[in-house]
């Protein structure tokens, strides 16, 4: 009796599997279909004309629309570049003398450390 309910147990089980394993392949079918089904699907709708026409009417519609956006900011950069020119002309004039001044200055400073460091006038090398 034992080696029959073994026999029986055993029969199920691979009955069983057998279904489960069949049952995961249907699964795994259904799964590729669908994945074949989308990409099938949406590259019919890509390849529409209608989707190339609507969107290439779209950008010629933005494309106008932005045009003369485009051209006011090239304009408004225009009129920053005419006030900015006298105002970096200004700068220019005022600060070149100081930076000459300063570099007079530091050169002065740079002589006397030099004499300083050597009262007799001349640089000696210490490398």
């Amino acid at each position: 009796m034992k080696q029959f309910l073994i026999a029986v147990l055993l029969a199920l089980t691979l009955t069983h599997g057998s279904f489960a394993e069949d049952r995961a392949n249907r699964v795994s079918q259904y799964i590729q279909n669908i994945k074949t089904k989308i990409s099938h699907d949406f590259h019919e709708f890509v390849n529409k004309p209608e989707l190339k026409e609507h969107a290439e009417s779209f950008v010629e519609d933005k494309q106008v629309e932005l045009e003369p956006l485009a051209v006011k900011i090239q304009a408004q950069l225009q009129d920053m570049e005419e006030q900015l020119k006298p105002l970096t002309e200004s700068v220019k004039e005022n600060v070149n003398p100081l930076i000459a001044s300063l570099q007079q200055k530091m050169e002065s400073i740079l002589q006397m450390l030099e004499e300083h460091a050597n009262p007799s006038g001349r640089w000696t090398d210490r490398s």
